[in-house]
């Protein structure tokens, strides 16, 4: 249950292991396995339909640790029983997102770790200015941070340039760098708009999905409000730093 372990084996493996290491107990040492505590702690969110094993050790059957199959692939364990996600070692599985401490920041940090709880991931933050956390992300010291981007044209090239694996000390703060990915990446570069063009962006698109190196999951709403005097004022949809085409006309302001 709480690390998440790809494995290749049938559910009959599964089941003879956990009857191995049942019965392997010393007949002397009297251990009633029907008494043995079966709760567990927390269970993530099933794809399939899950199987469950407990796997108990030691001659006083104190050492536990639940297997749960979910489908014929994906392998949970909690070896402590304390309720949270180890590492395939046993180590524990921590998520370290980077943020600073701003309030919306705060708040962010809230909704993660309340969320990460709920499928048995413990949560920790880094908290630390702005000019620091892209000094560390540049040097790729940061395991999770988030924040916004703003493309400079209508072409899609800005955004997937952020997983390709050249630009990893540059705009690619993930250092996502997959051989299969940054083929069609160059590949689309030198394509002009057309179908071939949009299946290439569209397999790369299916990459990202699959190795999830990103995760875009806010979509800012601004709204303008303009006094009559201001001329020329029209929301550029690239860009924040129109203000250098505006003006004011002071006889209206006067008026006003």
């Amino acid at each position: 249950m709480k690390c998440k372990v790809q494995v290749k084996m049938s559910a009959w493996m599964l089941v003879l292991g956990v009857v191995i290491s049942l019965g392997s107990a010393h007949a002397g040492e009297l251990v009633d396995l029907t008494k043995v505590d079966r709760i567990i702690a927390k269970e993530p969110k099933y794809q399939n339909q899950p199987r469950y094993a407990l796997l108990v050790f030691g001659p006083k059957a104190d050492r536990r640790a639940w297997l749960v199959m979910d489908g014929e692939a994906v392998l949970y364990v909690d070896r402590n029983g304390d309720g949270w996600r180890e590492q395939p070692d046993g180590s524990p599985l921590v998520l370290e997102l980077a943020s600073t401490s701003a309030q919306r920041d705060r708040q962010q940090n809230e909704l993660w770790q309340r969320f990460m709880a709920r499928i048995g991931l413990r949560m920790e933050f880094r908290v630390a200015q702005w000019p620091e956390l892209v000094k560390q992300s540049m040097a790729g010291k940061l395991m999770m941070w988030g924040y916004g981007w703003q493309v400079g044209g209508p072409d899609s090239d800005t955004i997937f340039g952020m997983a390709y694996g050249p630009n990893r000390e540059a705009i690619n703060d993930a250092r996502f760098d997959l051989a299969a990915f940054n083929a069609l990446y160059e590949q689309q570069r030198v394509l002009p708009d057309g179908p071939e063009r949009l299946n290439k962006l569209h397999e790369a698109t299916r990459l990202l999905a699959a190795y999830m190196p990103y995760m875009m999951h806010m979509y800012r709403v601004q709204t303008d409000l303009a006094q009559p005097w201001v001329l020329g004022f029209r929301r550029h949809p690239f860009t924040t730093r129109q203000w250098c085409w505006l003006d004011i006309d002071e006889s209206k302001r006067v008026k006003a």
